[in-house]
């Protein structure tokens, strides 16, 4: 990302001074008188103090702009060369700590922020098109980039998707730190272009805060517990899968545990993986414990000899009740098994009794024997909004063999 962003600035430069030409040259008297400010005010401002933001200082005729290092970082000093050497950019320093400090005319800053949006916008463009984020089909920014809409056809989204926002946070920061208009949030929504519902709500003023209690109490977090963990092989006549359910507590009572990752590895009798499967979850709140079950189909059942799950994670963030639900606050009612020749269905109703929007809810059946669990299947509620009631169904073979079921609910 700070490659990217530095680059983009560096683009920017040298694209607006191409673009001008010589013109600068001929407003000589404006600009000869900039020029002299310019160079008295720089000999009696000093080192530039880099204060981890970018700085822009609008003078009578210039205006100074600072870019910290974390985001100066990746510019050569062949490139702030050729920069330096363009009209209307009075000079580039690199100063001691990393940061750049620009100095240029007002016009050319003015030049600077037109081709910044022209670029941003085609970076936005090329999000779509470029096939990193196939569920994407447009991106749309406001003029100062701080509300932008991301229509996909994405129901949910998966953990790419989710961490894109943080692109878009830094086009939105970038561009008004370096305008002189910087803002304390980029507001980020995902619109699902068939049904037009809002699939997702991102703010970067809650990322911000968040990492500033992560980086105090980041010696306090303790590892998710996978306090129980069962896969079963199926292979008859209804399935050959493998089915698998766990039970993962988070011990840490004041911080969410973000993305926690299901990984199942099944393997045959020489210990050689026939199958790895990944699953990322949406959080689990402080203090909580989730259930979730789901089957893995493979084509070489037969040879499944045995299997390791483990669970993975290194996100975490301050429980925040608005944001990150917990299994209390999905109350599970009129539950029923209708048993049919070749599949059984399990139907229900979930209420939303907290506080979070979920657009996504994931609806786990346990399945159990002899009080153990044995295995589980997942459906999904679409957006349980809090105070509303859905009714669920979930379908499932006879392949199952279990005396004794649970369904819990989580927020995907």
């Amino acid at each position: 990302m700070k490659k990217a962003i530095a680059a983009l600035l560096l683009t920017v430069s040298m694209l607006s001074a191409a673009g001008c030409g010589n013109k600068a040259k001929d407003n000589n008297t404006a600009e000869n008188t900039a020029e002299a400010a310019s160079k008295k005010e720089e000999n009696s401002s000093g080192e530039t103090e880099n204060s981890g933001k970018i700085e822009v200082d609008k003078k009578l005729f210039d205006i100074t702009v600072t870019i910290p290092a974390n985001l100066a970082g990746d510019i050569s000093d062949d490139e702030i060369a050729e920069v330096s050497e363009q009209d209307g950019v009075k000079s580039v320093t690199k100063n001691e700590d990393g940061s750049i400090t620009y100095v240029m005319s007002k016009a050319r800053h003015k030049q600077i922020m037109e081709e910044m949006k022209t670029n941003m916008d085609a970076a936005l463009q090329d999000m779509v098109e470029s096939g990193e984020y196939p569920s994407y089909s447009a991106i749309s920014a406001n003029d100062d980039f701080t509300e932008i809409k991301v229509t996909t056809n994405s129901d949910q989204l998966n953990l790419k998707e989710s961490l894109s926002v943080i692109t878009l946070y830094m086009y939105g920061g970038m561009f008004n730190a370096f305008n002189g208009t910087p803002v304390d949030n980029v507001h980020v929504e995902f619109i699902n272009e068939k049904s037009g519902e809002v699939v997702g709500r991102f703010d970067s003023r809650n990322m911000a805060a968040n990492n500033t209690a992560e980086q105090s109490e980041e010696a306090d977090i303790k590892p998710l517990n996978l306090d129980d963990a069962v896969c079963n092989i199926i292979n008859n006549t209804y399935s050959s899968s493998a089915t698998y359910a766990v039970q993962i507590s988070n011990p840490n009572p004041d911080h969410a545990i973000l993305y926690p990752v299901i990984v199942v590895t099944i393997k045959d009798a020489e210990n050689r993986i026939l199958k790895n499967e990944e699953q990322t979850l949406n959080s689990i709140a402080a203090g909580d414990t989730i259930y979730y079950g789901n089957s893995i189909y493979m084509d070489n059942i037969a040879d499944a000899a045995s299997y390791e799950i483990n669970v993975e994670t290194n996100n975490y963030r301050k429980q925040d009740d608005s944001q990150y639900a917990r299994t209390s606050d999905f109350v599970i009612e009129n539950t029923n098994l209708i048993e049919g020749s070749y599949d059984n269905r399990i139907t229900g109703e979930i209420t939303n009794t907290g506080s979070v929007d979920t657009y996504m809810t994931a609806v786990s059946i346990i399945f159990k024997k002899n009080g153990k669990m044995i295995g589980g299947t997942t459906s999904y509620v679409d957006h349980v909004s809090p105070g509303t009631k859905k009714v669920f169904e979930i379908s499932f073979t006879k392949s199952f063999d279990f005396d004794d079921y649970e369904v819990h609910a989580i927020q995907w």
